[in-house]
């Protein structure tokens, strides 16, 4: 489990908990602040990769948003989140054209975009109900958000793409005949 933390937390973070875990294993204590560091990383790097997304569109952080702009923001969030380190790989430096682009095309790229889209607002209007103007901080809270329960929501996609995949399933199990398709 240490190397979760691998080039995300300092050496010596890393250090101690392969020492303890090396030693006499994670006891009830250790446990807990090993998923509070993991936790604490997962914000640091929703909150980085939400602080490119407004510089590659020109953005101010202290730009306050209203509900459309978050919406949009959030778009360009999981655009990012799903085809992420791909997308940076190939195409170099996304800026903020190029993201705008595949924003743009989500729908053909990504089956279940607006399953996505719909499970982000839902997110948004219950961490911030009442709220007309998004900060940079309250934007991040809804990253974070969604972030805890998008892989629950991602698991029904497969659940559905899995029983799709053995009612097509032919005379011999867990094949699928080519013609199907």
């Amino acid at each position: 489990p240490v190397e979760a933390l691998e080039g995300k937390a300092p050496v010596h973070v890393q250090e101690i908990f392969q020492k303890r875990l090396s030693a006499e294993g994670f006891g009830l204590q250790e446990l807990a602040v090993f998923a509070s560091v993991l936790e604490t990383l997962v914000s640091m790097e929703a909150a980085g990769r939400l602080k490119d997304i407004y510089e590659k569109l020109g953005m101010d952080l202290a730009t306050e948003l209203d509900i459309n702009q978050v919406d949009d923001m959030m778009d360009f969030y999981m655009t990012i989140y799903i085809v992420g380190k791909e997308v940076e790989a190939v195409s170099g430096n996304l800026g903020g054209k190029k993201l705008k682009a595949l924003k743009s095309v989500m729908a053909k790229v990504y089956g279940h975009w607006p399953e996505t889209q719909q499970y982000v607002r839902k997110v948004r209007a219950e961490a911030m109900p009442e709220k007309e103007k998004f900060t940079f901080a309250d934007v991040q809270a809804v990253v974070v958000k969604v972030g805890e329960g998008f892989g629950q929501m991602q698991n029904g996609e497969c659940q559905g793409m899995k029983q799709r995949l053995l009612a097509l399933e032919g005379d011999e199990s867990g094949c699928v005949p080519l013609s199907s398709f």
